[in-house]
């Protein structure tokens, strides 16, 4: 277990691990995080999903206020240079997400934006990929906030030889990769799937699309404020700990520590970019 000296987290050293499973836990790992990034993202490829992603990510991008009308199909069919039947379905898919709203008098319309399905991963990962803005990553933050610390103490309580050994490496590749802001992200992401992983909660699996968004979207911002990731790393430290240790009271308050830190490292990376902005 980690104890604290004079505020600073001291840990004992971790034992070496065989190579055979950091590769078998990267792989196993990538496969989670590629299920999560595709198999359950509306398909992009092909006419249809091309149409279905342009069409939403104007509404995301505020195009259309919510509550006015959206083009209609004839309009669309022109400018997009498609069918009106791909319009067509393109816009009964973002229907379906709560994001339009079809009627035969009124046309089509875009719904508030609290109608929007938020926990659908197609919609967060349309939203963070038209930019998220300040509104977006604090809800993100929020959310990690209620959760990630109760999933890592049922990670605590629940987590295999296996899984510890998977989240220690994942936390290796965080400190191997803490100077490339690219595959520290990615690394990251896995430490985290590793913990809802290991909760055994179908619920909080299924949910590991919005988290892991979530977690691509403030990561993304918290790496503009400098040295932020290699100040997370005795914070993630601290959670594999109490999860290795199957604490799950220290598991819950290390990763609440962790979270807070990433929401701190938001507001910052947030009033810089205003500054730069407004400046």
């Amino acid at each position: 277990m980690y104890e604290r000296i004079s505020g600073t987290l001291i840990f004992p050293p971790l034992e070496l691990l065989p190579l055979v499973k950091v590769v078998a836990f990267r792989g196993a790992l990538f496969i989670k995080y590629y299920d999560m990034q595709n198999r359950r993202r509306y398909p992009t490829r092909g006419l249809h999903g091309e149409v279905v992603q342009q069409i939403a990510q104007r509404v995301l991008r505020g195009e259309v206020a919510p509550g006015d009308a959206f083009p209609n199909a004839d309009d669309l069919s022109a400018e997009l240079q498609v069918s009106r039947t791909s319009v067509r379905e393109a816009i009964k898919v973002l229907a379906a997400k709560g994001l339009l709203e079809s009627r035969p008098k009124t046309g089509t319309r875009v719904r508030p934006r609290s109608h929007w399905n938020w926990l659908d991963p197609d919609v967060l990962a349309w939203q963070f990929e038209t930019e998220p803005d300040q509104h977006f990553l604090r809800n993100v933050t929020e959310v990690r906030q209620v959760i990630e610390p109760a999933a890592a103490g049922l990670a605590a309580a629940r987590a295999t030889d296996t899984e510890i050994a998977g989240l220690e490496a994942a936390y290796r590749e965080m400190q191997l990769t803490v100077r490339n802001v690219e595959s520290f992200l990615a690394a990251d992401l896995h430490f985290h799937l590793a913990i809802l992983s290991a909760c055994h909660n179908e619920v909080l699996d299924q949910m590991s699309s919005a988290i892991g968004t979530g977690l691509t979207a403030s990561g993304s911002v918290t790496n503009q404020v400098t040295g932020a990731a290699a100040a997370s790393l005795p914070l993630h430290q601290a959670v594999f700990h109490a999860i290795a240790q199957h604490d799950v009271e220290a598991a819950r308050v290390a990763m609440r520590d962790l979270v807070d830190r990433a929401a701190v490292d938001i507001e910052q990376a947030v009033r810089a970019e205003t500054g730069t902005k407004t400046a």
